[in-house]
């Protein structure tokens, strides 16, 4: 047992963490990618993305329910020390390559939404500073704080888009289908936007019994890819594909768009620093999944001395990266390919070995 691991965690908080890790293209650049791609059928994409992920979870949880420990046990258990090293080692990489590309894109962001004359550096070290923190703290306060903070926030949300009534045009939308088939395709294609899901099975044993897990997967996945398709919806519907491919910020965009009343006619400022929060907690999501892992990997007994240095690591990586263009090209093939690869093959390895051993835990304890 190690003692960095978090307190218990119920329903509430395994829902919010798969929440948050799943709504992220919602405040970035992707969404205009997935609609030049799928047309007016870029919506139906998250109801395949959300289903196909809740189902490789379910396949985790399955196998945790039958073997004891978190996803690092299971996989030394049934794969053997080598392999189930170099599988947590991979997810590492994975995770850490996240944190380093949301740190880029929500510092760029702020710069081309609130601080346009801010150093983009500064803005990096002070994502990276409250991050940091916010990891030393624990990852059970950070699901906690971030409860409150989305109840709001989704309340923002919902406010937004129904202001948003009297622009839509029923006809952006039209054929309902987008592309066809490659709607699909790209749906499933992006199944590894979910792979934060996956912090259930990594932290399995701070959660009360496998049916929390289950609750909070599907609880968690819902909420996740009924705001994703809203959203889209709502979106296109809007803007139209034309138009809707060239935003750079689609949901800044939005709320561009909203006008209350003469006393209040622009709300984008009170957006934004919803949205500062969300990227100071999605960037501490994705670090602590990689320090926890590393601390898991190397029999480390505490995560504090590696938080800092990553941090700094994650920063000085961000920096290296020439311009936006490039950021959402990386983001694109780290979840649009990497992260399927992994959503759809880190369960299914373990399910055959799991089988191959006749349903057994195997001999090996991690």
């Amino acid at each position: 047992m190690t003692g960095y691991r978090p307190g218990r965690m119920g329903v509430a908080e395994g829902v919010v963490l798969v929440f948050i890790s799943g709504i992220t293209p919602l405040f970035l650049s992707i969404w205009s990618i997935v609609i030049e791609r799928s047309a007016t059928g870029g919506w139906l994409t998250p109801l395949i993305t959300g289903p196909s992920a809740l189902a490789m979870v379910f396949v985790l949880i399955y196998i945790l329910d039958r073997v004891p420990g978190d996803l690092y046990d299971v996989a030394v258990r049934l794969l053997g020390k080598a392999a189930g090293n170099l599988l947590t080692a991979l997810l590492i990489l994975v995770f850490f390559g996240n944190c380093v590309l949301q740190l880029r894109q929500y510092s760029e962001n702020t710069l081309l939404t609130a601080l346009p004359y801010l150093d983009i550096a500064v803005a990096m070290g002070w994502f990276a500073l409250m991050a940091a923190i916010a990891v030393c703290i624990g990852i059970e306060s950070l699901a906690r704080a971030a409860k409150i903070v989305l109840t709001f926030g989704m309340a923002g949300f919902a406010l937004i888009l129904l202001a948003l009534y009297e622009r839509f045009d029923i006809h952006n939308v039209m054929p309902w289908l987008g592309s066809g088939l490659p709607v699909v395709k790209i749906g499933f294609g992006t199944t590894g936007v979910f792979l934060g899901t996956f912090i259930l099975a990594i932290l399995a044993p701070s959660f009360q019994n496998t049916r929390t897990l289950k609750q909070a997967a599907v609880i968690g996945v819902a909420l996740g890819t009924t705001v994703r398709t809203v959203t889209l919806f709502v979106y296109t519907g809007v803007f139209s594909v034309a138009v809707g491919t060239e935003k750079l910020l689609p949901f800044f965009e939005l709320t561009r768009l909203v006008y209350l009343n003469r006393f209040v006619q622009r709300i984008e400022s009170f957006f934004i620093l919803i949205w500062a929060f969300y990227g100071m907690t999605i960037i501490a999501f994705f670090l602590f999944l990689a320090v926890y892992l590393s601390a898991r990997l190397f029999g480390l007994p505490s995560v504090r001395p590696l938080v800092f240095p990553l941090a700094i690591i994650a920063v000085e990586l961000a920096m290296l990266i020439p311009d936006a263009a490039t950021t959402n090209h990386l983001t694109l093939m780290l979840e649009g390919t990497i992260q399927t690869y992994v959503a759809f093959g880190l369960p299914l390895i373990l399910l055959a070995a799991w089988r191959l051993r006749g349903g057994r835990g195997g001999g090996n304890e991690a």
